[in-house]
């Protein structure tokens, strides 16, 4: 009789451990669960970023596209302005001699009146009398 008491004990010590077991195995089937939710729901979000992350490439690149040929056209303008300012400086340079000391002189064409000084004006011969202002096309 001795050996049944302790044969319960250890029956009852068996279900109490099987019970735990079961529950544990419960526990562990509800953690599987929710890191497999929370698995998917990462996987959903990191392709979702990926899918925005290539949106946001696509338009960089656009942006930068854009902006490289918006520089060339800067370029392009600032070598125009550079021109246009050096073409306009020696317009009123060729200008202000004209109204200052060359009012009537008998040329052809502003090239003359650029390379003459007025003193060898009054020299040439008087064949043509079509002031710098008629000259002009």
């Amino acid at each position: 009789m001795s050996r049944r008491p302790s044969i319960c004990g250890l029956e009852q010590k068996l279900r109490a451990a099987l019970l735990e077991l079961k529950a544990s195995r419960e526990f562990l089937i509800s953690e599987r669960d929710d890191h497999k939710t929370e698995i998917r729901s990462v996987t959903f979000m990191n392709t979702k970023l990926k899918g925005e992350l290539t949106e946001m490439n696509v338009k960089c690149n656009d942006l930068t596209d854009q902006r490289d040929r918006l520089q060339v056209l800067v370029n392009e303008m600032d070598t125009v302005a550079i021109s246009t300012s050096s073409h306009y400086c020696r317009f009123k340079r060729l200008t202000r001699r004209m109204r200052t000391g060359l009012t009537k002189v008998p040329c052809g064409s502003l090239d003359s009146v650029a390379c003459d000084a007025p003193e060898t004006m009054s020299q040439r011969p008087r064949a043509s009398r079509r002031t710098v202002w008629e000259a002009l096309p």
